[in-house]
This record gives C-alpha cells, sequence and structure tokens, in this order.
C-alpha cells in the first residue's frame, strides 16, 4: 500500500498496456481509495490528458475508515508508439493522474494535504508490480490469491458519496478474487485461441461455400440441372 498523508492508495502506477490500445480492447485500472483520518476527507481526481483517462467517479468523500473503488481507463483514439514515447499524445508528455484531498479538522480548520499523484505507464506490470485492471470487461489483479485481500472485501460495496455518478458495476468491485485465471499471461493465451478459433471457422465456412454447403442451393442446383438459383 501507498500511504499519501490522509488517503492510502493500493496502487501507485496506472497500466494501459500498448498492445492492448492498439487493438482496442478495452482498458482501465482499478484503485482502492481508503480514508486512514477520523473525520470525514473529500477527494477529487485530475489528470494532464482528460480527454484520453477517464475517472469513474472523479470526486467523492469518505467517511473515517471508509474505501472506495475509482475506475481509471484508458479511453483515447490515440497510439502510443512506445512504452517512453509521448509524441502523439496532446500534450505530448507523459500523462499524470493526480488526487487532491480536503477536509475539516477538529478545530474546524480547512486542511488541504499535498497531492497524491500517480503515475500513467504504457507496457505490462512486472512480477513485483501492484496492480488490479480490466481488460475487456475481465479483472486481472496482483492482490487475487492475497487471503489478506480476500478478506477485506465488501467493505466498500456502496460507498460512493455521489449516487448520481455512474458507479463501477459490481463485478468489476469484487475484483473476482476467487478466479483462478487472472494472469496476463492467460489473457495473452486466451486471445491468441480465440484467433485460432476464428480463423478455423472462417477456413471451414469458406470451404462450405465452394462445396455448395447449403442444402437449399444444393437443392436447387439438382433440380435445374446445376445451375444457381438466386
Amino acid at each position: 500500500f501507498a500511504c499519501y498523508e490522509r488517503m492510502e492508495l493500493d496502487v501507485v502506477c496506472l497500466f494501459f498496456p500498448m498492445e492492448y490500445i492498439r487493438e482496442e480492447i478495452p482498458i482501465a485500472n482499478i484503485v482502492r481509495f481508503t480514508n486512514k483520518e477520523k473525520w470525514p476527507l473529500n477527494f477529487k481526481i485530475k489528470t494532464t490528458h482528460p480527454k484520453d483517462i477517464t475517472s469513474q467517479p472523479s470526486n467523492g468523500s469518505l467517511g473515517p475508515g471508509q474505501s472506495t473503488d475509482i475506475l481509471l481507463g484508458w479511453e483515447s483514439q490515440t497510439v502510443v508508439p512506445g512504452p517512453m514515447d509521448f509524441s502523439t499524445l496532446r500534450p505530448p508528455r507523459q500523462p499524470k493522474v493526480l488526487v487532491e484531498q480536503h477536509y475539516v479538522d477538529s478545530k474546524g480548520h480547512d486542511q488541504h494535504p499535498p497531492n497524491t499523484k500517480i503515475l500513467v505507464r504504457f507496457d505490462k506490470p512486472g512480477e513485483i508490480d501492484k496492480y488490479n485492471l480490466v481488460i475487456d470487461g475481465r479483472v486481472h489483479s496482483s492482490f487475487a490469491k492475497s487471503k489478506q485481500r480476500s478478506a477485506s472485501q465488501g467493505s466498500d460495496t456502496g460507498s460512493y458519496s455521489n449516487p448520481s455518478q455512474k458507479s463501477c458495476p459490481q463485478e468489476v468491485r469484487v475484483r473476482g478474487t476467487d478466479d483462478d485465471d487472472l494472469s496476463l499471461e492467460s489473457l495473452d493465451r486466451r486471445r491468441r485461441e480465440q484467433e485460432l478459433q476464428a480463423w478455423k471457422q472462417e477456413m471451414s465456412q469458406q470451404a462450405g461455400d465452394q462445396n455448395g454447403a447449403d442444402p437449399y442451393v444444393r437443392k436447387e442446383k439438382e433440380e435445374c440441372g446445376g445451375c444457381v438459383v438466386q
């Protein structure tokens, strides 16, 4: 966990692997916010690239000890040439996300802790990285096998302070901790299997068309001496 003044975040970096962006596969990161203070804490999420990175919700308020999951997604048509090449982005620099915090202390004074900065990367997370990725609607989490993580599930359900904000789907917030197939390697393997299956189906369909696989067309051919009835 990373603790920044009053707010605790379970990940410190957002991952948007560029190969998924190139293939237009929906990808997002889940970041869990936890209020470690004894009084309510307000937060607001900002980014240097608001046209590329979305936040759901973008602001809210957490009571003492409360947690909530924030869904940060990449919804841009822009493709990054490389993990460290940001020339195609506007502005042409590495995107950053920050969290503004505000609370009123026990003496009634407004307090504004330093902003929490979250790094954005365009490669896949490494073995030691902490991440909660949603790739094409499926959760891939480095916390999936952690018993301590699983024991804490359910404490934040419905904790969004603004009901008008579109909340994360229930299956996303739960993070699929009982799923045995959450690794990015398994995702790549499934994609390759799906591509192979689609190719086989296409080849089979083409072969069937050439051989007159459609029984209606075959019957019409026989009845009119081999001609094809449109």
